[in-house]
């Protein structure tokens, strides 16, 4: 026995050596876990919202959670490889499943990701999460305030690499390709600017794809909000179980008694099954009404038709105050579908860690052109930003008017 537990230590103690050269010899492949949790809490203000107000708990529309796993090697000859996997806490959930291929000649992207015209509105201040460029949650609508960026497809995107303070990026993929132009950096005078120019084409052929991403995300969003009526109306609170929710469900008699288990947002008694089944069709005919959760920022995932998008975006900080603009054209390929056209600008000032914004968009929509008010205040403290801001919609159609109020966080972790 002493012979063979000898012999297997000296068989170990020869082989770790060799192993561990081996492993040295490896190419070392850097991977890291990172992300943010995103939460907002909005009050609104609207003659759809029902009593004219509601208190919403929303994952944060301007940068919302997600959790991400990203890696790199090198390989021979100068070239890196490198995958990118990412997903959203909200439905649809995958924003990137992505490899690459990088070296002097720039990069290579192929999989689930961002095309080259993807989520590129410019804002050089420190309020972006309060105030953003883009479409507000006060404004919500495909065309009401539009922010002529595609969204995440399929597609193979090739990066440029920076020749002075240019660059470029371009991308193909089913029914589309996009591209776009930018120039960015400091003068000597202490000026930082951005300039940007951006075409993208997503044909009738992407229709398809499109169009079965938008019936899963559109079946998950209103599956999520039925169980969240339910609690409403069971009173229950809003984290509570599906098997809670379930379990309170069987609790209630077949035929009314005089225990309630809630109340509708009538203040009406809910104390059986026909009066829970009574409200949830009342209820849902607005809160899960198609033309209303497909407006919905946390359940939009692109276009669904045909449509060519030109846009243009500058923005410049001296020291504290920065300008931001934008300006763009959606041209759509449906028949009878009007043009849309809009621009925006914003103006920040920071101070410190922290940092205010006022925006001001409009679009135009033929014959209306809404317009949107927006004011935030943004304080930044590293891995966490807490953030405020107040909108102001107004539609042309009072219906659509709406004024909003949010104060949110984000919590980033790597």
């Amino acid at each position: 026995m002493k012979r063979q537990a000898i012999a297997v230590f000296a068989s170990v103690a020869l082989a770790a050596p060799m192993a561990a050269t081996a492993q040295d010899e490896a190419p070392a492949f850097d991977l890291s876990v990172s992300g943010h949790v995103a939460r907002i809490v909005q009050h609104v203000d609207g003659p759809k919202e029902p009593d004219g107000s509601s208190i919403q708990h929303n994952d944060a529309g301007v940068s919302g959670s997600r959790f991400r796993v990203t890696g790199s090697t090198d390989l021979d000859n100068g070239l890196t490889a490198g995958v990118n996997l990412e997903y959203a806490a909200i439905a649809p959930s995958l924003r990137h499943a992505a490899v690459s291929l990088g070296g002097n000649f720039g990069s290579l992207n192929m999989g689930h990701t961002a095309p080259a015209t993807n989520g590129t509105n410019d804002d050089l201040s420190a309020s972006s999460l309060a105030v953003d460029m883009a479409c507000s949650d006060a404004a919500k609508g495909d065309d009401f305030c539009t922010d002529y960026t595609t969204g995440r497809q399929g597609v193979i995107r090739y990066n440029t690499p920076s020749v002075g303070a240019a660059s470029g990026a371009f991308a193909i993929g089913a029914g589309m390709w996009d591209g776009q132009l930018k120039v960015a950096g400091d003068t000597a005078g202490g000026v930082s600017y951005a300039f940007r120019v951006s075409y993208a084409d997503i044909g009738s052929k992407n229709k398809a794809s499109m169009d079965t991403a938008v019936a899963d995300a559109l079946k998950d969003f209103r599956a999520a909000r039925t169980g969240q009526l339910k609690r409403d109306l069971l009173g229950l609170p809003e984290d509570a179980t599906d098997k809670q929710v379930e379990a309170a469900e069987k609790a209630l008699p077949t035929t009314p008694t005089a225990a309630a288990a809630g109340t509708n947002y009538d203040g009406e008694r809910v104390v059986s099954k026909p009066d829970l089944a009574a409200s949830l069709k009342e209820y849902g005919a607005f809160w899960l009404d198609d033309a209303n959760v497909k407006n919905d920022r946390r359940y939009m995932v692109g276009p669904a038709y045909g449509h060519s998008i030109f846009s243009v975006a500058a923005a410049a900080k001296f020291q504290s105050v920065s300008v931001s603009t934008l300006w763009g054209k959606r041209s759509h390929d449906k028949p009878g579908k009007a043009d849309v056209s809009g621009y925006g600008v914003k103006l920040g000032y920071d101070f410190g860690n922290s940092g205010v914004g006022l925006v001001y968009r409009r679009t135009d929509l033929g014959a209306t052109e809404p317009t949107t008010w927006g004011f935030g205040v943004q304080h930044n403290m590293g891995m966490a930003e807490f953030f405020s801001g107040y909108y102001i919609a107004d539609s042309d159609d009072a219906m659509d008017d709406n004024k909003t109020f949010n104060i949110g966080t984000r919590v980033k972790f790597n």
